[in-house]
């Protein structure tokens, strides 16, 4: 950015701009008791009953009268599915199934559960509260706070990353933003540190629940989801995040440039570009890519971000500043973060 910084005086306005804007919206705050009650209602136990017996349970999520979505992969070898609510189970009597997505939409006659309400993940930003709810480990219903950590483009919408953390028996279960709306449905963790849960977003299966049609009895499904996959055909975000979940910098950095070779016009790949570079303490490097992915996209949150940060890295610490109206636009939270990081005095 430094080819194109602000005057001081202009950075200046900017920087109590930001600040002034950014002391007028409140914090997150922890959601209270009455909230969790409330999703809960539209939470449910599914419990699959698969050839020779066996059992399995996970989740379900309550998106219109008598409709369950859950994930696939929970019900992916049923020849039976039930739903628990309230006391009392319910036979699922057919299923829409997306396996590809990892996304089922269950029939459950004379089920008095309450429909959540049905958000936006697009609407989503970094660093946003959200609350993920499900039976974990198939047996109680417990809520997970946490925030989201990435925002990943596959088929159109965004598959939300974050570290409200939840175990297998979650899967099907409701993410939540902090109004109370669903905004997307837990599926997997990918392994390693940090923030790996990831829920699909509501747009891949919106269009279906006003529809009857395309059900079928419930009975083993073939196929596997777009995260089970070989690692050649994973989605380039995830094969991604393993290489920076192994902290495999210099292989992420050449997986970076071929996804930027492959499609140039990739916000998502120059971010990757300059993740990979800042971890290699190449900050040049990394603050072009990182300038390269908001020029793609101007509401990158974390390319803003990241950008932020490699320039405080960097010692520049008034271009960091000069970042702040954008992110603050892109991502209330992110910006709060990295005013934190900021120097206490201006330039």
């Amino acid at each position: 950015m430094r080819s194109r910084a602000a005057s001081p005086r202009s950075r200046t306005i900017g920087w109590c701009w930001a600040l002034a804007l950014l002391a007028a919206v409140p914090a997150w705050s922890a959601p209270d008791h009455a909230l969790f009650l409330r999703l809960a209602r539209s939470i449910v136990k599914v419990e699959v009953v698969m050839d020779g017996g066996r059992y399995f349970v996970g989740t379900g999520t309550v998106v219109a009268r008598e409709r369950v979505v859950t994930a696939c992969h929970v019900t992916q070898r049923a020849t039976r599915i039930h739903v628990l609510f309230g006391g009392v189970r319910r036979p699922a009597v057919s299923q829409r199934a997306d396996m590809a997505h990892d996304l089922c939409l269950l029939d459950v006659p004379d089920l008095e559960a309450e429909p959540a309400e049905v958000g936006r993940s697009n609407l989503l930003q970094i660093g946003e509260q959200v609350v993920a709810l499900g039976f974990t480990g198939g047996a109680s219903l417990s809520p997970a706070v946490g925030t989201v950590e990435g925002l990943h483009r596959v088929d159109g919408a965004q598959v939300v990353q974050s570290d409200a953390g939840f175990s297998s028996g979650a899967s099907g279960g409701g993410m939540f933003d902090e109004r109370g709306a669903l905004v997307a449905i837990l599926l997997f963790r990918m392994r390693g540190p940090g923030p790996q849960f990831f829920a699909a977003p509501v747009e891949w299966f919106e269009d279906w629940i006003a529809r009857t049609d395309a059900y079928a009895p419930v009975m083993p499904l073939t196929g596997a989801p777009f995260w089970a996959k070989e690692t050649v055909d994973l989605p380039n975000f995830m094969r991604a995040n393993t290489l920076e979940a192994q902290a495999r910098w210099t292989d992420l950095q050449a997986f970076a440039d071929l996804w930027a070779s492959e499609d140039g016009a990739s916000s998502e790949a120059a971010y990757w570009q300059g993740f990979a570079a800042s971890r290699l303490n190449l900050d040049a490097s990394a603050i072009a890519a990182f300038e390269r992915a908001v020029r793609l996209d101007e509401k990158h949150a974390l390319a803003w971000y990241r950008l932020g940060q490699t320039f405080l890295h960097a010692g520049r610490a008034a271009d960091a500043r000069a970042v702040i109206p954008h992110l603050l636009a892109a991502s209330e939270p992110l910006a709060r973060r990295l005013i934190h990081d900021l120097p206490d005095i201006p330039d």
